[in-house]
């Protein structure tokens, strides 16, 4: 899976920091991202199809609808085609807490969206909670994503200096009873927070091997007779992707607390929402 920042010493940073309770016992995650991955409605137009595409193909197992330039390049933004801004940066930004909490399926998700968007896009505003039980000896933990239009709805992180100001496009706040953690939307430049406690604290005990060379290295090194998983292999990567897609499937039904059974993988308490889980294949392509 690509999400590149895995392999970054700011994420190994916030997994030790985490194990080494520098931070305190975390009941809550927030993570904002102001970008907006919806669309204005199908495009109206359709020129002619380019010789060089094979229009039913890209279409796959969607239902049909006629070609438009403009939807290749903004496929992320339909809900038959890709998975929002959930999809786009969830996987960056949320990879730090998910590892470091060791956080697996939730039991349940909700979330609230603004309602300015056209049918068959996604909300151009949403906020979901993922809800958590205890895993251990941690206690249960809100992961919370603010995106788009709503991401200035994320209330100020309670150890953030009032001087310091947020990253406007986007980052993430770890909330431990100590001191939080602030990083950016790729876990990058992670920093304890208030600065004091950074100080105080400093990095933490070195607990896991940094992959050499980084994302690309980790990836040849897994390649190889005898080398190490990748860092963000498939039984990590699965999973964590797993989250994201509830997220997006609560985007596109507000207002509901969505249950959900990992082992089955089912949304036991909404029929509608559950629909969603698995693709309806159009005449032809169903597997």
């Amino acid at each position: 899976m690509g999400n590149q920042g895995h392999s970054s010493a700011s994420t190994f940073m916030i997994r030790e920091w985490i194990d080494s309770g520098a931070i305190g016992e975390v009941r809550r995650v927030d993570c904002w991202n102001n970008t907006s991955y919806s669309n204005r409605g199908w495009p109206k137009s359709s020129p002619p199809v380019p010789e060089t595409l094979d229009w039913d193909l890209w279409v796959g197992n969607a239902a049909f609808r006629p070609y438009n330039p403009g939807c290749i390049k903004r496929f992320y933004g339909w809900p038959d085609f890709g998975t929002g801004t959930i999809g786009a940066w969830g996987t960056h930004t949320l990879d730090a807490s998910f590892w470091g909490l060791q956080l697996g399926a939730p039991t349940s998700v909700e979330a609230k969206a603004t309602s300015d968007h056209p049918a068959g896009a996604f909300p151009y505003g949403v906020m979901i909670e993922f809800n958590y039980p205890a895993r251990g000896d941690m206690p249960p933990v809100t992961v919370a994503m603010y995106m788009g239009k709503m991401s200035a709805d994320m209330a100020r992180p309670k150890h953030l200096e009032a001087a310091r100001k947020l990253a406007p496009k986007g980052g993430q706040v770890i909330i431990g009873s100590k001191a939080s953690i602030l990083a950016g939307r790729w876990c990058e430049s992670a920093r304890i927070i208030p600065e004091t406690k950074m100080q105080e604290i400093g990095k933490p005990p070195k607990k896991y091997d940094r992959p050499i060379g980084g994302h690309f290295g980790s990836w040849i090194n897994a390649c190889k007779d005898g080398g190490k998983p990748a860092t963000s292999n498939f039984d990590y990567a699965g999973p964590f992707t797993e989250m994201c897609l509830l997220g997006v499937i609560a985007s596109l039904c507000p207002g509901k607390k969505l249950l959900w059974d990992s082992a089955k993988m089912k949304i036991t308490n909404d029929e509608e929402a559950n629909k969603l889980v698995r693709r309806q294949y159009r005449k032809g392509w169903k597997i």
